[in-house]
C-alpha cells in the first residue's frame, strides 16, 4: 500500500513540472519558440512604427485646427471658422488613407488572425495597438466629414437667407419710397 501512496506522489509531482515547465507559444519565459515569426515581422513592424509616428503627427495637427476651430467660432469669425473646417478635412483625408495603407501592411503579415499566436506577446500588443489605433482614427475623419457637410449645408442656408434679406431689402427700399412719395 505504501508504494501505491509513492508511485501516486511521484506521478503527481512529475504532472505537475510538467505543467509547470509547459508554455504555450508567445509566452516571455520560451522566446525561442517565438524567435522565428517574431523575426519574419520585424521590418513589417518598424514599417509601422513609421507610419504610426506620422499618422500621431497628423492626429496632433487635427487636435490643434480643433482647438482653433472652437476659439474661431466662438468669435463668430466664420472665414476662419471655414479655413480650419477645410485644413481639417483634408487632413482628415490624408490621415485616413494613411489609415488604409496600415490595414493593408496588417493583411499582408504572415501572421494575421489566428497565426498571430505564433508571435511574442510584445509582438502580439504591438500589433492590437495599431489595429485599435485605426478605429481611433477613422471616428476623427468621421466626426471632420460631418462638421464639413453641416457646415456646407449652414453655407447653403445663409447664402438663401442672404438672398432672401437682399430681396426683402430691395422691396422694403421701394415700398419706403413709394411711402415717401407724396401725392400730387
Amino acid at each position: 500500500m505504501l508504494w501505491l501512496v509513492l508511485v501516486t506522489g511521484v506521478a503527481l509531482g512529475v504532472g505537475g513540472l510538467v505543467g509547470a515547465l509547459d508554455h504555450p507559444p508567445g509566452d516571455a519565459t520560451r522566446p525561442e519558440l517565438t524567435a522565428r515569426q517574431d523575426r519574419a515581422v520585424a521590418g513589417t513592424i518598424d514599417s509601422l512604427a513609421g507610419l504610426v509616428g506620422t499618422l500621431a503627427d497628423d492626429v496632433a495637427a487635427l487636435r490643434s485646427i480643433g482647438r482653433d476651430a472652437l476659439v474661431h467660432a466662438a468669435a463668430g469669425d466664420v472665414e476662419l471658422l471655414r479655413a480650419d473646417i477645410a485644413a481639417a478635412t483634408a487632413l482628415g483625408d490624408r490621415a485616413t488613407a494613411r489609415s488604409g495603407e496600415i490595414e493593408l501592411i496588417l493583411a499582408e503579415l504572415p501572421t494575421a488572425g489566428a497565426a498571430r499566436s505564433g508571435l511574442s506577446e510584445l509582438n502580439q500588443a504591438k500589433l492590437a495597438s495599431v489595429e485599435s489605433v485605426l478605429a481611433a482614427v477613422m471616428s476623427v475623419n468621421d466626426s471632420w466629414q460631418a462638421i464639413d457637410a453641416l457646415d456646407q449645408e449652414v453655407g447653403a442656408r445663409v447664402d438663401e437667407a442672404l438672398i432672401a434679406t437682399e430681396t426683402a431689402g430691395g422691396a422694403l427700399e421701394e415700398a419706403r419710397q413709394l411711402l415717401a412719395t407724396p401725392i400730387p
